[in-house]
Order: structure tokens, then sequence, then C-alpha cells
């Protein structure tokens, strides 16, 4: 380089520095490393495993040679180890031999076994927030695990799993009071498997999963942190042996209310058979129509009965006949459920011969008179 080109070079060089610290972004510069604490750690009915986004989170960190600090989520949080995701092998050959071996040990520290009985992500947040705190900016946490704290000041378990439903923020007030929030100042935190769990512990109904999301990213963002939360599942299972964690009480969900007719019909063009057979002409345009029906069939909570003649098309011994044989081609009715409907027997539903209630006429099975009435009544 001559002087010329490297009293430019220089100059650029300030120029750029100029531009970055006026426009605030000396330190969001592309690729920078910073540091990054992974809180997780493998624990009685937490589900474990990678997931895609904690592979490019891997693979990122080595690209850049970032460091990652593991810090566990059991009931007693603890730095385990600080893990340098870099190789200073002399050729290609040894540095990808290096690397493979960072991964495999990253890939271990993450679903370390647990050391203490039950779970406190939020003391596991605290330690994170304090250990970066030292270090390069910019700073990040993956929070991995259930987030289902059994210990104080989150005891999820306590009062049949009351804090599943509670509300966010009078919960956090009172620990902002207390001072239990952790110091997360412009940490970007992403949540991988918040509300996987495997038994002991109870499936969460998805409900309950979203508003124990909601409760730890409105805390999360009430410490100052960013949040992106990773909606791809973690299915391993932990290792037996591991100290015991009590399982939250969940909740059933209520039932879905189904919004079906007391009484419809189901005219010729919407619901025909096929002449003298249980069979439908259209089993597309019959499936939908049907599927109101089927699906509160399929709670248990309802009864239906049809009324009508099986076909008003064919022989009149042929209609006769199907009509006579209801549960024949109302197993056809039910063969168009969209899912099997649990506990259907055709000897609680029959056809009649007769035309239905307040007709009269030829009889026209096309015509259905459905009556859904709740079980018990």
């Amino acid at each position: 380089m001559n002087r010329r080109t490297g009293t430019a070079a220089r100059a650029c060089a300030v120029l750029l520095a100029a531009l970055l610290t006026a426009t605030g972004c000396a330190t969001a510069v592309a690729g920078a490393p910073g540091s990054t604490v992974v809180v997780g750690g493998a624990r009685t009915g937490s589900a474990t495993g990678w997931v895609p986004e904690l592979e490019q989170e891997l693979e990122t960190a080595i690209s850049t040679g970032a460091t990652w600090t593991f810090v566990s989520t059991d009931g007693g949080p603890e730095v385990l180890a600080t893990l340098p995701l870099a190789s200073d092998a002399e050729n290609d050959l040894a540095a990808a031999t290096e690397l493979d071996a960072v991964r495999e040990q990253a890939r271990g520290l993450l679903d370390s076994p647990a050391r203490s009985p039950e779970a406190d992500p939020l003391g596991a947040l605290v330690l994170a927030g304090r250990t970066l705190s030292g270090l390069p900016q910019p700073h990040r946490i993956l929070l991995t695990g259930s987030l289902l704290q059994t210990v104080a000041p989150l005891p999820f378990q306590d009062r049949d799993g009351a804090l599943l439903g509670a509300d966010p923020d009078q919960v956090l007030d009172r620990l902002d009071r207390d001072g239990a929030l952790p110091a997360l100042e412009g940490v970007e935190v992403v949540v991988i498997g918040g509300g996987d769990v495997v038994p002991p512990q109870a499936r969460l109904p998805e409900a309950t999963r979203q508003a124990l999301l909601e409760f730890w990213t409105t805390l999360l963002h009430r410490a100052g942190a960013t949040v992106h939360v990773v909606e791809s599942p973690r299915t391993g299972s932990p290792p037996p042996g591991l100290p015991p964690v009590t399982p939250v009480p969940v909740a059933e969900p209520p039932p879905v209310a189904v919004d079906v007719p007391t009484v419809a019909t189901l005219p010729d063009q919407v619901l025909g058979f096929l002449p003298d057979r249980a069979e439908f002409r259209d089993p597309a345009a019959a499936e939908r129509a049907l599927a109101p029906y089927t699906e509160a069939l399929g709670t248990g909570r309802f009864q239906v009965e049809v009324t009508g003649t099986t076909s008003s098309a064919g022989t009149p011994e042929g209609r006769l006949a199907l009509s006579r044989t209801g549960p024949r081609w109302w197993r056809s009715c039910c063969s168009a459920a969209p899912a099997p409907i649990p506990g259907w027997s055709p000897s609680g539903h029959w056809a009649r011969t007769s035309p239905a209630p307040g007709r009269t006429g030829t009889p026209r099975a096309n015509s259905i008179r459905s009556r859904p009435r709740p079980t018990g009544r």
C-alpha cells in the first residue's frame, strides 16, 4: 500500500467510525459474537432435545467465535461451564474435528442432568443476568425448559396450579416490590420449549401453555428484555433417576360448546341416497351437511334422532326395506363424519317409514329431521 492509498484508507475508516457513532450503531457490528448464557438442563417432567432453532443458534455462535455460558434451572441454579465455540487449530481439517467436539460438548451441557430437586427458572434468569453484566455486548439468553417453576417465589404447583390462570401483572407487581425480578435490561431472550412436558408432569392444554408463555414473556419484558418465543416443540425425555420435581396440577379445559340447531331438515339436494342403496349420491356434500351433527355426537353430550325414509327414489319395496334397516343407512351418515364418533351404537338411531312429523304424502327419507338432545334429558 503506498502512502496515498494508506492515507485514504485511514480517512475512510475514521469517517465510517464517525458515522457509526453518530447513528448509535457503534456496538451493533454485524457478526459481533457478544455474550450468550444458555439456561437449561435435564429435569424430571421437562421435555428435552434439540430443535432446528437451537441448532441454528449453535452454528451462528460457532461462525462468530462466541462463548456460551451454561446455567442450570434445577432447584439450585448454578453456572455449569463456560464453553468457547471456536477452534485454534492451524489447519482446516483439525479445526473441523475440533468444532465437532465443541458441538457435542454444547449439546451435552444443554441437557446436563439436574443436581437438585425441583425447578427454579426464575432463579436461573437472575443468575444469568448477573453473569452477563460483566461480559461484552450484545447480551443474549437462550431460555430452555418447561418453565414450570416449583420453588418460591413462583410455586406453580400451589393452590391446584392457580398461578397458571393468574393475572401476570398482579403477580409481577409483587415480585417487583420484593426485588425478585432479574436485571435483563437490553438482553435478548429466546424462549425454547416453554410448556413442553413429559410424565410425570401432566400435559398442558394449549390454552394453558399459551398462558404460561404469556406469563414469562410479560416477566421478561418487565425485566427489560426483548423476547422471541420459538414454537418448535421439544419432545425428548430426560434420563431416569433425576431428582424429583413436584408435578403442577393442570385443570382440564371446559367442554367446547357445540352450536347445533335443535331441529333441522336436510333436503334431497343436500342429503340424497342412491336408489335401493344406503349410499349417498354425493358423499362430499353429505359430509359437509352432517359435520355439525357428527361433531356434536363426538362430544358424547348429545343424542340425535333421525326421522324419514331412506330414499324417495327406487322401488317402493326397496324404499320400505331400507327404511326398516335404519342402522344400515345411519351408518352411512356416520361414515361421512370427519372423525370417528366415540361410543356410537347404531341401535340408538332409527328411521321411520311414515312421513316425518307434520308432513303428508309420500315418505321422503332424503328429508331427515335431526333432533340433537343433551344426554340425560
